[in-house]
């Protein structure tokens, strides 16, 4: 019987306690503040019997179902007494709050959600689905060791759940399986004794929100500007400047406080930059007044070719020499000191981008070259890299042909930028070879520079 074990643990607490209050109170030194066995009033807190001693209420029940088949829990003194309201049957009771005890005939109150249950009957009447739940969580281990130690499963605690409606904040609609197929309302953090519930960002760690629906704290969202993808955000929201998910906004009275509504992607933001990326080139964002300045942060801020230098703030041009020609200089130019070969002109520094000199398209005349081979016969200087030069002939848009010369190469390393070195079969049949020259009809754009 539960009373009878609870009174076990009663007594044996009781003498215990009369022990140490034999050696600690019951000294016939009248400075000791104790008594001699005479029915003082002690200072122990506890009641006086009529001899003397001293009598501990130890228990103290919660609710009903704590106490015998036929008593109730007086929850103002905390004791078991004996029931008045008899019944037979769960109808025979205050239905919607109460149950019947039938083995003790006594009408018992439900428990409400998260307090502790043994049986369904505890949580609400059998058509509203709530189920008496264990909760593994709210045990530390799974086993505990009892003399001689042997381990015994550990007894895992059952709190009242609550069939899935509305669930309150705190808590999750959750589909039970097993002993439990109805789905239930249970705490977030799926303990019972760990029920927490936000009511601002405030009452989350760092990085998280206050879902206000379910008072739960979780991960803020964040926004892709770039791809305008709201990450974290269901199907239909966008993700707010504050890092939650909502409809879009239409308009600034859609948004609180200081925040603007943005037009393109229907999000709350603050009205000025948020982030560099907002700025045009070579400025970045300054967050504290949220104004776009000219200078950098990182290399990122700077236009495509520069870099951010961090004692300065400034972007800075790129040396071509650590981007390569392709990407830095212009068409038909080289960058000095990327290719050894190639001298620079005069007063180009190191890093800088130059026109390729002359013979690179250099405009000649056919009729003096060889006519055999296409070598240029000295218009064209050279050889150069093992390779004769050529004139080569190419055709414009309405047909008009133009003549330029082609300079020997081994790669495309010896040419500038937009002039392939191009593999081009010369001589009369039987004597044919292949020469390599750097040449394309990108020579046709520096000869209209040149033309007046």
């Amino acid at each position: 019987m539960k009373r009878q074990s609870q009174l076990v643990i009663l007594l044996s607490i009781v003498f215990c306690l009369i022990l140490s209050l034999a050696v600690f109170n019951c000294s016939d030194d009248p400075e000791s503040g104790g008594t001699s066995g005479d029915g003082g009033s002690g200072q122990n807190g506890g009641s006086e019997t009529g001899d003397g001693g001293i009598l501990l209420d130890i228990f103290k029940c919660e609710r009903d179902a704590q106490c015998e088949s036929d008593e109730v829990c007086d929850r103002d003194s905390g004791k078991c007494i004996k029931g008045t309201k008899a019944c037979t049957e769960d109808y025979n009771c205050d239905y919607d709050t109460e149950y019947c005890d039938k083995k003790g005939q006594i009408c018992k109150k439900h428990q409400e959600l998260c307090q502790p249950c043994e049986e369904d009957l505890e949580c609400g009447k059998e058509e509203d689905g709530h189920k008496c739940i264990e909760y593994p969580a709210e045990a530390k281990d799974n086993k505990t060791t009892v003399d001689g130690g042997e381990e015994t499963p550990k007894v895992k605690p059952k709190f009242c759940g609550r069939s899935c409606g509305a669930c309150p904040k705190g808590y999750y609609c959750n589909a039970m399986e097993g002993d439990f197929p109805t789905a239930q309302c249970i705490p977030l953090e799926k303990s019972c004794t760990a029920v927490t519930v936000c009511l601002t960002d405030a009452d989350c760690k760092d990085g998280d929100v206050c879902n206000m629906a379910n008072g739960a704290c979780v991960p803020k969202c964040s926004f892709d500007r770039k791809k305008n993808d709201s990450l974290g955000c269901a199907v239909g929201l966008v993700c707010h400047k504050n890092g939650k998910c909502g409809k879009r906004c239409l308009s600034k009275s859609d948004c609180q406080g200081e925040f603007i509504c943005e037009d393109v992607t229907g999000r709350c933001r603050i009205e000025g930059c948020i982030d560099s990326d907002e700025c045009p080139g070579n400025h970045y964002c300054e967050k504290s007044n949220h104004t776009c300045i000219e200078g950098c942060e990182k290399t990122e801020d700077c236009m495509s070719g520069y870099e951010c230098k961090a004692d300065t703030k400034k972007c800075e041009q790129l040396k071509c020499t650590a981007r390569g020609k392709n990407i830095s200089c212009d068409l038909l130019q080289f960058c000095c000191g990327e290719n050894p070969n190639i001298a620079c002109t005069a007063g180009v520094p190191q890093g800088d981008c130059f026109d390729a000199p002359e013979p690179y398209c250099k405009t000649c005349d056919p009729k003096n070259a060889d006519q055999q081979t296409g070598f240029s016969n000295g218009q064209c200087a050279g050889p150069r890299n093992g390779q004769d030069h050529l004139c080569l002939t190419v055709e414009d848009e309405s047909e008009n042909k133009h003549n330029f010369c082609g300079v020997g190469c081994k790669d495309s390393n010896d040419c500038p930028r937009g002039l392939p070195c191009m593999e081009i079969e010369v001589g009369a049949e039987g004597q044919k070879k292949i020469i390599k020259n750097c040449f394309d009809p990108a020579c046709m754009q520096k000869a209209k520079k040149t033309t007046p």
